[in-house]
């Protein structure tokens, strides 16, 4: 008895987020492929998560790179197919924060940083009565009389980096 033997189609596209966060949960799916029996998947290095079905569940190590998945039956398997895959991190703090550390009430001042790689936006935080808002590198802010910190932190969609802080001493005007 001759039986025929034919190996599965390789799979469709991949669906799933082509750009994640390192540590975030995502989900990949390809649509059955007639006669198989089971999938490989091959996931970045650094990446946890196992299957054997259409679908497979992986939490994003640190690396970018290719999701592969293969269809097998007892005949052998299919060509691969790939989704390439970029993962980003949450931003490093930003470097040291330049201007004034001695001001004058009601003196306007400006506050900077350089850029951070991979940060989208920044937010400032000023002393106690200060004003001033920018979710950019640099800020110009109006002191109160309150001396304090002024902190920055680096954002992107994976999250905001850990402060960067710059302690400032307001001078009052002395009394007649």
């Amino acid at each position: 008895t001759v039986q025929n033997c034919t190996t599965p189609a390789t799979p469709g596209v991949i669906s799933g987020n082509a750009t994640v966060c390192s540590g975030s949960s995502n989900t990949y799916n390809i649509t059955a492929v007639s006669g198989a029996t089971s999938y490989t998947w091959t996931l970045p290095g650094g990446w946890s998560g196992t299957s054997t079905t259409t679908s497979i569940a992986a939490t994003a190590g640190l690396n970018s790179g290719n999701i592969t998945v293969t269809a097998n039956n007892a005949c052998g398997s299919s060509a691969a197919q790939t989704k390439s895959i970029t993962v980003n991190t949450v931003p490093v703090p930003p470097g040291t924060i330049s201007g004034n550390t001695a001001v004058c009430v009601a003196s306007s001042n400006t506050y900077s940083i350089t850029a951070v790689p991979g940060a989208t936006s920044y937010t400032w935080t000023l002393p106690p009565g200060w004003s001033g808002s920018s979710s950019s590198t640099s800020i110009i802010t109006t002191a109160s009389s309150s001396s304090g910190n002024i902190t920055v932190t680096a954002n992107n969609t994976c999250g905001s980096s850990a402060a960067q802080t710059k302690t400032v001493t307001v001078n009052v005007i002395p009394a007649t």
